[in-house]
């Protein structure tokens, strides 16, 4: 009877601590994959930025072509090594891109 006890009770009690150690290796993981998410959230949103304004600067440079000797009015923005600029043609504002 004795020897039950003590093996009901040394079962009881490493069972405690494997669901302990379980809970905690959850929380860890669910910590951990949530700032893992965040940050790979981030890179997509940011790569979908930087491909659009890409694909932007594209059309720009298809559609209006590519600055010259032309005066610069504005900024508008930059890709990279790109940047689409306003213009000043024949007193006429208009956009341009600058390789």
């Amino acid at each position: 009877m004795l020897l039950k006890h003590f093996f009901v009770g040394k079962i009881a009690h490493s069972s405690a601590g494997f669901l302990a150690g379980a809970i905690g290796a959850a929380l860890i993981t669910v910590a951990v994959s949530q700032s893992m998410f965040d940050e790979k959230y981030e890179l997509g949103l940011n790569h979908g930025r930087l491909t659009g304004l890409a694909t932007a600067m594209q059309v720009l440079e298809t559609e209006f072509g590519v600055a010259n000797d032309r005066q610069a009015v504005g900024h508008l923005f930059s890709v990279k090594t790109s940047s689409a600029i306003v213009v000043l043609v024949d007193g006429v504002k208009t956009v341009r891109v600058v390789p």
